[in-house]
């Protein structure tokens, strides 16, 4: 729904709360209402109006994937340890200081929230007893720049196996796209 102007009327013992959008956006409105429901004087809502975040770009993650497997299959391994490598080489991750005796536990579930969520003992942490572990996040959560540098880093790899890849072109509209549609 495109909202045109939010206004707040008050009144003399209540308030309304106006949204004017295009005439062509009533049945969001009507769907609105309908999940509300009946409201409860004595309750306490909270109302939250935020932009609609668009579905990623597949192109960009589909083709990440095709060349993984083309990699893989040249290289004799899986297209996830393909997809593995590339989130340690160049992906996003934090360190995180864990207690000596949660690291392996932490390890275990932080890597099985998905094939690119990988978490790895690092080094002892500075105050006794801790430890310091790399924890990856998986490019479904990256950004237009750091999804770039992921794929960038397959091409390049793939280019190195002599294996063919998009022109520059194709692959700059695929990358783009994964922003435009976040």
């Amino acid at each position: 729904m495109k909202i045109q102007k939010i206004c707040v009327n008050p009144l003399y013992t209540t308030s309304q709360l106006q949204i004017d959008c295009d005439k062509a956006d009533v049945r969001a409105l009507q769907q609105l209402s309908e999940q509300i429901g009946t409201i409860d004087p004595n309750k306490e809502y909270d109302i939250k109006i935020a932009p609609v975040k668009k579905s990623r770009s597949l192109d960009a993650n589909a083709y990440m994937w095709v060349l993984s497997d083309r990699l893989a299959k040249v290289l004799r391994t899986t297209k996830e340890e393909i997809y593995r490598k590339a989130i340690r080489d160049v992906g996003v991750w934090d360190y995180i200081n864990i207690k000596d005796d949660a690291v392996e536990s932490f390890i275990e579930k932080w890597n099985g929230m998905g094939t690119g969520y990988l978490a790895e003992y690092e080094r002892p942490a500075k105050n006794g007893g801790s430890s310091v572990v790399r924890a990856y996040y998986g490019s479904h959560t990256y950004d237009t720049a750091q999804m770039s540098r992921l794929i960038d880093y397959i091409v390049d790899e793939c280019k190195s196996q002599g294996i063919e890849t998009m022109t520059e072109k194709e692959l700059q509209r695929i990358k783009a796209m994964w922003g435009d549609t976040r």
